[in-house]
């Protein structure tokens, strides 16, 4: 299996971190559902997984740093909270789209974004994030919403 389609099938509860066991999973879109708790560590660290859609749902936490393989990144309308994880962004090279709007995301971004040279889409729009200074490459982005 190399994806996990289900978005808007009134999915409730966590993430079942035995997906990680899934080798070849490449995308899971878990979107529009009732979905709460923190993304696993056995997602974050899956290596071959390149597009994770977990928008509209109630996940929580921190987010911390993902495979380098992984492109694409939302997990916009949700309820993570804190500042990003001073690790995120560290091996993200792939990553080319990050949502993750309407959150309650907070404090100064990390430097370790502006090394995300491929970056082409960056929203953080409706949190509450610092950009005083955007780091890096983020002059290169196509797209960069902090609105």
């Amino acid at each position: 299996m190399i994806g996990i389609q289900l978005p808007r099938v009134n999915l409730s509860g966590s993430i079942n971190a035995e997906l990680g066991i899934l080798q070849h999973l490449q995308f899971i879109d878990l979107s529009e559902n009732s979905i709460y708790g923190n993304i696993p560590d056995e997602i974050r660290r899956h290596r071959q997984l390149k597009d994770l859609n977990l928008a509209f749902n109630q996940i929580e936490g921190v987010l911390h740093q993902f495979q380098p393989v992984l492109e694409v990144l939302n997990v916009s309308h949700n309820e993570l909270s804190g500042p990003l994880a001073s690790d995120f962004g560290t091996e993200s090279g792939n990553l080319k789209v990050f949502d993750a709007s309407h959150n309650r995301i907070g404090g100064v971004i990390p430097p370790s974004l502006g090394r995300m040279s491929g970056l082409k889409l960056l929203d953080l729009g409706f949190n509450m994030v610092s950009f005083k200074e955007l780091p890096g490459h983020f002059h290169e982005a196509s797209q960069v919403n902090d609105k």
